[in-house]
């Protein structure tokens, strides 16, 4: 279960900073789906992370969520 878990967290994490906050489908001309898709993407993520060691997922939750957070923070003192 804490394998599950940790693929949510990192599959949420990733695909809002791949396509919202780093814009990559645009800057790298792959925008379409799945790759721009916030339904899409995400359950492509979840399916490879299930298959991935659990250190994986747990790298990517860490390292995407640390970029949202650090995002979300600077927008706020910069209000």
């Amino acid at each position: 279960m804490e394998h599950q878990i940790s693929v949510l967290v990192a599959s949420v994490g990733f695909s809002l900073w791949f396509i919202t906050f780093a814009n990559i489908p645009q800057k790298w001309n792959i925008a379409f789906k799945p790759f721009n898709c916030e339904v899409c993407f995400p359950i492509y993520i979840t399916v490879i992370l299930l298959f991935c060691p659990t250190i994986v997922s747990e790298v990517l939750a860490i390292c995407s969520w640390s970029a949202i957070a650090t995002a979300y923070i600077a927008h706020r003192l910069n209000d």
